[in-house]
């Protein structure tokens, strides 16, 4: 009682028990017994399952290029409408590559003109039609060999970093992109 006097609390305004036994509550829990499980909720933050995050972790797909792919699906990237949104800051939002656009992830890995014909290149080859949605890109394979649905789902994986080694050579190098270099 001294301890919540201490603080402040006004103990003529507590409830007053109507009967029965009191109990230690812990929280989330409410059944009155610790336990771990229940702990680490209070502390864990729950994010939404990502669209496209069980093909990233295939065994098909090398762990390095599926933790790129997942920077991109959790938009953890330096973009500036991303920073714009993260920190509330106005800045300039032209695409340093282009110029004209306004510089987005989808912009940087699929609109810019590089990219949509980087992206068109692929397609050409597997005959199948890529998607910024990694799963409805995916599912464009459908009916094709394993082997091809394989190729063709790391094909998408592969080219959206190397867009993005383009797009930070764009801008600190302030290097343009190369075709020829980007087709070797």
């Amino acid at each position: 009682m001294e301890r919540l006097v201490d603080v402040g609390v006004d103990i003529t305004q507590l409830p007053i028990p109507t009967g029965g036994e009191d109990n230690i509550v812990w929280m989330p829990d409410f059944k009155g017994e610790f336990n771990v499980s229940s702990t680490k909720d209070l502390f864990r933050q729950i994010y939404p399952m990502l669209e496209g995050a069980s093909l990233i972790w295939k065994k098909e797909v090398h762990p390095v290029l599926a933790a790129q792919n997942w920077k991109f699906l959790r938009r953890a990237c330096a973009t500036y409408d991303l920073i714009k949104e993260r920190f509330k800051i106005q800045t300039g939002n032209k695409c340093c590559l282009c110029g004209s656009d306004e510089e987005t992830l989808d912009h940087v890995l699929f609109n810019y003109s590089f990219a949509a014909r980087a992206w068109n290149w692929i397609a050409g080859i597997f005959s199948l039609q890529p998607n910024v949605n990694l799963l409805v890109s995916f599912k464009a394979a459908k009916g094709r060999s394993q082997m091809v649905r394989d190729l063709w789902l790391i094909a998408n994986l592969v080219i959206k970093p190397e867009l993005w080694v383009l797009w930070n050579r764009g801008v600190f190098d302030h290097m343009k992109p190369n075709w020829n270099v980007f087709f070797k």
